[in-house]
């Protein structure tokens, strides 16, 4: 009976826990798995970075050198000049339009340029004729008419006449002497305008007829010679 009792109060064993699992170490629960399984994607990250960084500098290199040779050929092409040359007949029309200024009557014309219409009206009105059907006279430009129906719209009409227009090519060729009497007249023409609304003593009538005096003084002949000499050698402008 006290065995019995004995054996009543005695603790049961403990239940078998069974083989317990060992605890992951610090570091490969702070690297998320061991270090074999790390290593090996970081290796390939690098040799990727470095393969990458190596391939964009081969073909960086590769984009320069073909941008040196593009350099290369175009220097070795020839200087093409515009379809017809008009790159090189504008810079030789402006050289012999800067000499031809550079001679007496070329000096005269210059500055009749700048005030033909203190001298002359053109066209005349008498020369000037309606808008035809389809057209409108442009403002500002008589003689001159802009298209304005459907089949005309946009086309400029100029019926001015073109052997008297107040330009470099007309005024080259006429007599020295004949352009001294247009200049004399419009000087006089602008200076009468002038001391109208300014009245007289102002620094630019002065200035007028200075030029005005110098004009005068031109050797008419002297100049045609001259004019004569420069077409001869370079042609009408």
């Amino acid at each position: 009976r006290a065995r019995a009792r004995a054996r009543m109060a005695a603790p049961a064993p403990p239940a078998d826990p069974g083989p317990v699992a060992s605890a992951p170490s610090s570091a490969a629960a702070a690297a998320g798995g061991d270090d074999k399984d790390d290593d090996v994607p970081i290796q390939k990250l690098i040799e990727r970075r470095a393969r990458r960084l190596l391939r964009q500098r081969q073909e960086a290199a590769a984009e320069a050198e073909e941008q040196r040779e593009r350099r290369r050929e175009r220097g070795k092409r020839p200087r093409q000049e515009p379809a017809g040359g008009g790159g090189r007949k504008q810079g030789e029309l402006k050289a012999r339009t800067d000499a031809f200024y550079n001679t007496a009557r070329g000096d005269l014309v210059q500055k009749l340029l700048c005030r033909w219409w203190y001298a002359l009206a053109w066209p005349e009105p008498h020369e000037m004729s309606p808008a035809p059907e389809g057209y409108e006279q442009l403002d500002g430009f008589p003689g001159v008419h802009v298209g304005t129906r459907a089949d005309t719209l946009g086309h400029i009409m100029d019926t001015r006449d073109k052997a008297r227009c107040p330009s470099l090519s007309n005024y080259s060729r006429m007599p020295t002497r004949e352009i001294k009497e247009l200049l004399q007249r419009a000087y006089e023409a602008q200076i009468a305008q002038l001391v109208e609304a300014e009245g007289e003593g102002t620094m630019l009538e002065r200035a007028l007829r200075q030029d005005m005096s110098r004009a005068a003084a031109v050797n008419a002949s002297k100049a045609d010679s001259e004019a004569d000499q420069f077409f001869r050698k370079n042609g009408a402008l």
